[in-house]
């Protein structure tokens, strides 16, 4: 690959990944999915759990809402909310 190309964001996180990228524990992240409150999609490819990076970006600049208001605030602004 060229050196002056710029090197691409994966679209996807892994779930194992978002304990670091959101300075949270592995439990603590884990009671917010069980509980409902992860507001993020989470999708399933095999055995490995992946977020969308857009989306989890998205959901820590409006403040990380739980997942029924977020769901809610996706769907009055349409699929996907966009930050800057």
């Amino acid at each position: 690959m060229p050196a002056n190309l710029p090197a691409l964001e994966p679209l996807l996180v892994p779930w194992n990944d978002l304990p670091r990228i959101l300075a949270m524990s592995r439990a603590h992240l884990a009671r917010l999915r069980v509980a409902g409150k992860f507001g993020p999609a989470v999708l399933r490819a095999g055995r490995k759990l992946l977020v969308r990076r857009s989306e989890l970006e998205s959901w820590v600049a409006h403040g990380l809402p739980d997942a029924p208001t977020w769901t809610a605030m996706q769907a009055s602004v349409g699929r996907r909310l966009r930050v800057g």
